[in-house]
């Protein structure tokens, strides 16, 4: 956070950025400024902001997800799920961050990729190329 008030802020930035001033202002310089726990806590919402579980996933389905990937070995922390209810079910997507679309081995989970695993009612599905510039295949 900047130590600076935000009309001072906004002074600099009307000197740095001249006529898109208002952009960086709505875009930028407000969100940096908003200090409120639901933009600003990781948490599930509305106590606060995640990028790491779909705006559907809550504290519930935490423990299930972070057990099934203990089981295989893998640290929850650097994986995304998302999650999908169909016909009242839910599904989980576990999304490995790699740029690696093809089926060729690499470092990753190898034997998990597109892998279905189901328990206590939930489907989880493993993928990866969650960061490719590419469409995964």
């Amino acid at each position: 956070m900047p130590e600076i008030d935000e009309e001072k802020l906004l002074s600099v930035a009307s000197e740095v950025f001249g006529d898109e001033t208002e952009f960086y202002k709505t875009h930028c310089i407000k969100p940096l400024l908003d200090y409120r726990n639901e933009v600003r806590v990781l948490d599930f919402p509305p106590n606060g902001i995640t990028t790491y579980w779909s705006a559907n996933c809550n504290h519930e389905v935490v423990g299930p997800v972070v057990n099934l990937l203990k089981d295989f070995k893998i640290d929850a922390y650097n994986q995304r799920v998302f999650k999908k209810v169909v016909n009242g079910k839910a599904s989980y997507e576990i999304r490995f961050p790699s740029q690696q679309l093809d089926r060729d081995e690499d470092t990753t989970y190898e034997k998990l990729i597109n892998k279905t695993e189901k328990r206590d009612g939930a489907k989880f599905r493993f993928t990866r190329g969650d960061y490719s510039l590419v469409k995964a295949i």
